[in-house]
């Protein structure tokens, strides 16, 4: 794939750091057990990426923004969800938990009759945060 063709990528490592095995990535993929077996560090090359701790889509969710994390454990980290604005559109992050802590959703402008159509395993949020662009 050649990055220069595309604004919005991701690229997960192996290993922390950006070592080992990397994939580089440009749309959804709901299986990266097929490239490497962990994924411990990722570079967010532009957009928001949502993902996920196990394969199809299942597991934590982790809503990250343009930036390094050298680390997996940065991955859910709130001081990391820089306010940047998608499409014009400024989408909402839901948390399980009171001050932005446990599973995280991303909402982008759309109507939801039922919690679980933003991926929501029970119809409350304790907590929400707005990404937009200062």
């Amino acid at each position: 794939m050649n990055m220069e063709d595309y604004s919005v990528f991701v690229i997960s490592y192996e290993d922390r750091n950006f070592q080992g095995r990397f994939h580089e990535c440009n749309n959804d993929s709901s299986e990266l057990h097929v490239h490497f077996s962990r994924c411990s560090s990722i570079r967010v090359e532009g957009g928001f990426w949502v993902i996920h701790e196990r394969p199809n889509y299942m597991g934590y969710q982790y809503v990250l923004s343009p930036r390094q994390y050298p680390d997996y454990t940065t991955f859910n980290m709130k001081q990391h969800h820089e306010d940047h604005e998608i499409d014009g559109q400024c989408p909402w992050i839901f948390y399980e938990l009171p001050t932005c802590r446990g599973n995280q959703f991303l909402l982008e402008r759309s109507e939801y009759r039922r919690y679980s159509e933003w991926g929501g395993m029970q119809p409350s949020v304790g907590s929400v945060h707005r990404v937009k662009e200062h």
